[in-house]
């Protein structure tokens, strides 16, 4: 069975790496309006306006406050293949992982 195709997705503040892993959809705020990035999305870079950051991750979803920052989306070659996988980072000064109030 072929595998489905996911999203390596980082957000990073100045102090830690909150959270890192492969995903399948990625749903955020810009100062545009609201993006949901698939695999093979469009290369981007945006601002992202403070709130909440949805990830899609098998049959679960993930929820990430963020403060304001910058997205980038971009489409990068694995080592040791050929296929490209698509790479969102956000820096941002501050976010939380939602489980973490519970």
């Amino acid at each position: 069975m072929e595998q489905k195709e996911k999203i390596k997705f980082e957000i990073i503040t100045p102090i830690e790496v909150i959270y890192s892993d492969l995903v399948d959809s990625v749903t955020l705020n810009t100062i545009d309006g609201q993006i949901t990035a698939m695999p093979k999305h469009m290369p981007l870079i945006s601002i992202i306006d403070i709130g909440e950051i949805i990830l899609k991750k098998d049959n679960e979803k993930i929820y990430i406050n963020s403060s304001s920052g910058i997205v980038e989306i971009k489409q990068r070659t694995i080592e040791d293949k050929e296929n490209k996988i698509t790479k969102i980072i956000i820096l941002t000064d501050s976010a939380q992982k939602m489980d973490k109030f519970k």
